[in-house]
């Protein structure tokens, strides 16, 4: 597997299938490359930029081990968020800022990206 970035979690659900024992998800940072990051640094000397040449926010990616790539991109954020999965391997959840989102697993047995399933709780204080 080669990450879009350097991975600061990662989560091997357990699953029945083959086909739920072929995904894996991982938090990663997105990777900037050097000559855009430079370019960008050039362009606003003054102005302090909070991307990195390392990352430029956090992804959250499910990963086909059969594949050996990414086949679905599930979130973006400022920083790679932690990952959780439930103990019998149903639900995937993290957290953003105020924000607990969760994906249903289940659904990868139908086709369906998680993308589009992603239920979020939104708490203000």
């Amino acid at each position: 597997l080669t990450a879009p970035g350097p991975v600061e979690s990662m989560v091997i659900p357990g699953g029945r299938s083959a086909h739920g024992r072929d995904v894996i998800f991982l938090s990663c940072w997105q990777r900037v490359n050097a000559s855009n990051a430079n370019a960008k640094a050039a362009n606003s000397a003054d102005a302090p930029s909070n991307e990195t040449a390392a990352g430029a926010g956090g992804r959250v990616h499910a990963f086909s081990l059969g594949k050996g790539k990414s086949v679905d991109k599930l979130l973006k954020t400022q920083s790679p968020p932690r990952l959780t999965c439930s103990p019998n391997g149903t639900f995937l959840g993290t957290w953003d800022k105020h924000t607990v989102i969760v994906w249903p697993l289940t659904l990868r047995e139908t086709g369906v990206s998680l993308a589009t399933k992603t239920l979020r709780l939104h708490h203000t204080k």
